[in-house]
């Protein structure tokens, strides 16, 4: 299945056998390491403070957290 398809569908269409679970999971924690970076970048820039980049980072942290292994 294409990574585009994978957006298409709802969380309770994946098959956790064929292992759509597991690549859905490894799309999230992309894009959350993208943004841990863009909020990285907005602090150093003093776009955002530090205390706001805090709070989101630590929730990003959480996120992975629960992610599960590729």
């Amino acid at each position: 299945m294409l990574p585009k398809a994978i957006y298409n569908r709802r969380p309770d269409e994946f098959d956790t056998k064929s292992g759509d679970r597991t690549k859905l999971d490894a799309l999230r924690r992309r894009l959350l390491l993208a943004e841990k970076g863009a909020l990285k970048e907005a602090r150093r820039k003093q776009i955002l403070s530090e205390e706001i980049v805090q709070r989101r980072l630590q929730i990003i942290d959480e996120h992975l957290l629960g992610l599960e292994d590729d």
